[in-house]
């Protein structure tokens, strides 16, 4: 199936544009208004091959592949995965859409469960500034205790205000143990008093993915660490952005993410491209802000779940605020 975006002054003239490009069988994703009044329109068309595939699919076939069409549309799915997830389900019969989506996937995202508190490495938290990373060591610090495993916090963000503080009583409230580095020698030395079998948990200053200096600080870190470094990293934002940024860091090791704020979040595209455009698999999500609720993992089944739940009508807006 192919995708492609047309601008004209108007939906009538962007509407002819779609019909000598793509055929009168073109299929309408969505139109938006833009600036100075112009109007973008998405739309796919099928190659003739895969017409007569989804003519013999009946109009709920049909309907599927329009109404998801226009789900990924809204959610900013990157468009070479959103050609192949509408290929996938041509011909689908209803009933199936969900396992079918899924199988689909599971086959071009790497998606798996949160096992942190069985890692025997240490688990370095690394990500941009506010993506959340102290409150996600304290979730795997949580699952750590609910497995009877010890835990080793190490922070090296103790010099931000009230970070050494929010430290202490995480550390305290948890009963872990709890070291201030600063340097990457003091950060190894740390890790070489570790002597029990505890999982150790390192805290680290948010990051410019922008700046080589940040990132290659940061590698001299994760070096002297021998840690498995976990991008952090908060859902909503821009699908292109969040995949660089992920690629960013997939250059100096690595190859896990965790997702925060899906709970403030109307869209997954920045979740999904970051997985789908990097080798960096995700392997946990926050949805609420609550510590003690904790990661969970978001499966192919339920992402497919997610993403048919939008209407490819009506799409979910934002809640109407009125004021007395």
């Amino acid at each position: 199936m192919r995708i492609r975006r047309f601008i004209a002054a108007s939906v009538p003239d962007a509407m002819k544009k779609v019909r000598a490009a793509l055929g009168p069988d073109a299929i309408i994703l969505s139109t938006e208004e833009q600036r100075h009044g112009q109007v973008l329109v998405t739309a796919a068309s099928e190659p003739a091959d895969e017409g007569a595939l989804a003519h013999h699919a009946g109009a709920s076939g049909s309907d599927l592949v329009q109404n998801l069409g226009r789900a990924l549309e809204f959610h900013r799915v990157p468009e070479r995965l959103v050609e192949s997830l509408l290929a996938s389900l041509s011909g689908t019969p209803s009933g199936d859409e969900r396992r079918k989506l899924a199988d689909a996937l599971s086959q071009c995202l790497a998606l798996t469960e949160p096992d942190f508190p069985l890692s025997a490495d240490p688990l370095m938290l690394v990500g941009m500034h506010g993506a959340g990373k102290t409150v996600t060591a304290a979730r795997i610090a949580v699952a750590a205790r609910l497995c009877n495993r010890p835990v080793h916090f190490v922070t090296l963000d103790s010099g931000k205000t009230g970070g050494l503080a929010q430290a202490e009583g995480l550390a305290q409230s948890l009963e872990a143990r709890l070291t201030c580095a600063i340097s990457p020698e003091e950060l190894a030395d740390a890790l070489a008093a570790n002597e029990d079998d505890s999982l150790v948990i390192i805290d680290t200053p948010g990051q410019n993915p922008l700046r080589p200096a940040d990132l290659a600080n940061l590698k001299i870190l994760i070096d002297a660490a021998a840690a498995e470094p976990l991008l952090v990293l908060a859902a909503g934002g821009d699908a292109l952005e969040a995949a660089e940024t992920a690629e960013a860091f997939n250059r100096i090791g690595v190859h896990r993410m965790i997702v925060t704020k899906l709970d403030i979040a109307r869209r997954l595209g920045s979740v999904i491209s970051a997985v789908y455009r990097t080798n960096v698999g995700l392997c946990g999500i926050s949805e609420s802000p609550l510590i003690a609720e904790g990661l969970i993992a978001l499966t192919p089944i339920d992402l497919a779940g997610r993403l048919l739940a939008v209407d490819g009508k009506e799409m979910p807006s934002w809640p109407k605020t009125e004021v007395a």
